[in-house]
């Protein structure tokens, strides 16, 4: 199953949505730090997307690590589902961050 899910990501490395169904399986299963890996990966790749800052904050809290995963539910609860908020927020990020295509190990 893993392997069909990193040619998903493969294929299509700038689809958000693969990285946070990989996330979710791998932290389903149990593979708790690769899930941390691949959520902060799908992060990197879009930080205003808000399901993106939730499986990470899921993750980081399953795990155990209650400040990063507390201060990212709060970023998903400002940003909330306001697509426009989002889109003016991005603005102000630097080319470098949303520009960045992370990898997979």
């Amino acid at each position: 199953m893993e392997q069909q899910f990193r040619a998903v990501i493969e294929m299509e490395p700038n689809k958000t949505e693969n990285y946070q169904k990989y996330a979710r399986h791998l932290r389903e299963v149990g593979r708790l730090e690769k899930s941390v890996e691949v959520a902060r990966d799908n992060y990197l790749l879009n930080p205003l997307s808000v399901r993106s800052i939730k499986e990470l904050a899921a993750v980081y809290h399953q795990v155990g690590r209650w400040d990063e995963a507390e201060e990212l539910f709060e970023k998903q609860a400002e940003l909330g589902s306001d697509r426009e908020q989002v889109l003016k927020l991005g603005d102000d990020l630097p080319p470098c961050v949303t520009n960045m295509r992370p990898s997979l190990k």
